[in-house]
């Protein structure tokens, strides 16, 4: 499959779910904000464990109602798809990958909401009042007042979980490390013990949900027939295997990589080609298992997966068979879900560059193209090891990250430098509310020079991100 001209066609089980996506497809701005679920039930999962454990630290309610949120969400399976796990209605009250706790104007849910504030938003107020006293000698951040200057980072932007240690250990495996790290910190560093405590409610939550779905698919197999059954008892035996086991087909480690990223708010799914290839037996099976898959993410909005580079271990080309398949659907699809990626370095094959150039040529945004040469000196340049600097995969909205060890991407802090253009020329001050947010360096008639306004705006933004 791996030449520019030989399209993806879907057939048979997969030809079908997707015309079934089509039917109930979100728009694409609805997918951009991952909130493909089902409809709101009007429940409260966020603020009912917040409020029955007001002495618990933030970071083991926050576990618990993460968990909540899921297991209070009822399974929904779609006739003829291969992997199973639908996202949770956008309620009231829900937990967003960029804002964090969010919340709608009911105003009930706003009173519930307002009693316990400091305990579900306590970095939000942390930073707000840090910034309000830093810049204005105010108590807290104020956005109507200083907010088109700049705001804070958010709740946590994209991330990318490290989906081969996840594919590696699986589930046991996983709440096994933790255990062990939990068991070799000591009692009195209560912020590491409650870290690993909240670990280990997250995974166990996660396997609970896998098993929930595995009862929902045997409870939908007593009423079906024929070939539907049988499938339908399939997922529900890999869901029963990979809720505690390491998989060990392909099939298993998508339906493993799909819950996963489920829990991960459909966020950004990282190397795909890579931790996927030792489960790949270029079958025609496996590339309509690769195909599923990318179903799913184009359904619920994943906001990136990144194809190709080099590998950590030597440098050397890392293209395979699954970067082409995954080339081919979306090419088929033609859809702005899942966004995607292709890393290029001085030895990507021809054939690869044909076939991107071409899907551009076809009216595609994507992929987009990111050079290993230029970001894996950068990474090496912050002190990023080789093997890392080499594994960094691109998200959602194009940060570079290394899968389960950073965080660079906390895209949702931003500051507006013509705004600091704005008060560099007017005294520091605001133009139009007059607030005093910097340096007074003069005024737009006092530079006399081109080089004496950069300079004095250099020291502006200098002060401003102080």
């Amino acid at each position: 499959m791996n030449n520019a001209f030989e399209k993806y066609v879907f057939t048979g089980r997969n030809e079908k779910v997707r015309s079934e996506i089509l039917k109930r497809l979100k728009p694409n701005r609805v997918r951009e904000l991952t909130y493909t679920g089902m409809p709101d039930d009007g429940k409260t999962p966020f603020l009912d464990v917040f409020e029955r454990m007001p002495d618990e630290p933030y970071i083991i309610c926050l576990a618990h109602a993460i968990v909540e949120s899921w297991m209070v969400s009822d399974p929904q399976i779609f006739e003829g798809e291969y992997f199973i796990g639908f996202p949770r209605p956008v309620r009231p009250i829900f937990e967003h990958f960029s804002e964090g706790i969010m919340g709608s104007d009911d105003t009930d849910i706003d009173e519930r909401r307002a009693r316990i504030y400091d305990r579900l938003y306590p970095q939000t107020r942390k930073i707000k009042r840090a910034l309000g006293s830093e810049l204005m000698g105010a108590e807290e951040y104020n956005y109507s007042v200083y907010g088109r200057l700049f705001s804070p980072g958010g709740y946590q932007g994209h991330t990318v979980p490290s989906y081969p240690k996840l594919l590696t250990l699986g589930i046991g495996g996983t709440l096994k490390q933790i255990d062990e790290y939990d068991a070799i910190t000591p009692t009195v560093a209560k912020k590491k013990k409650d870290f690993y405590r909240a670990c280990r409610i997250i995974m166990e939550g996660l396997r609970d949900f896998i098993l929930m779905y595995a009862s929902h698919a045997e409870k939908l197999a007593e009423d079906a027939c024929g070939e539907w059954k049988e499938q339908l008892l399939e997922i529900a035996y890999i869901c029963r295997k990979v809720s505690t086991e390491a998989p060990t087909t392909l099939r298993e480690a998508c339906q493993l990589v799909w819950f996963y990223c489920l829990w991960d708010c459909v966020d950004c799914v990282g190397r795909f080609d890579q931790y996927m290839l030792p489960f790949f037996n270029d079958t025609e099976e496996d590339r309509e298992l690769i195909a599923a898959l990318v179903m799913k993410f184009w359904e619920h909005g994943v906001h990136n997966m990144t194809l190709s580079g080099v590998k950590p271990e030597d440098g050397t080309d890392a293209t395979n068979e699954i970067t082409y398949i995954v080339l081919q659907v979306l090419r088929a699809m033609h859809e702005t879900h899942p966004r995607l990626s292709v890393r290029i370095h001085e030895n990507t094959p021809k054939e690869l560059l044909d076939l991107v150039v071409t899907m551009w040529s076809e009216g595609m945004s994507d992929p987009t193209i990111a050079s290993d040469k230029n970001a894996i000196e950068g990474l090496m340049g912050y002190g990023v090891p080789l093997n890392d600097a080499r594994d960094y995969t691109i998200l959602g909205c194009q940060e570079i990250e290394i899968p389960g060890k950073s965080n660079f991407g906390c895209e949702d802090g931003s500051i507006n430098l013509a705004k600091i253009l704005e008060i560099t020329l007017n005294h520091g001050r605001e133009r139009f509310g007059g607030l005093q947010l910097g340096l007074d360096l003069g005024g737009t008639t006092d530079f006399e020079t081109f080089d004496d306004l950069w300079n004095a705006y250099v020291k502006q933004v200098k002060y401003i991100n102080r």
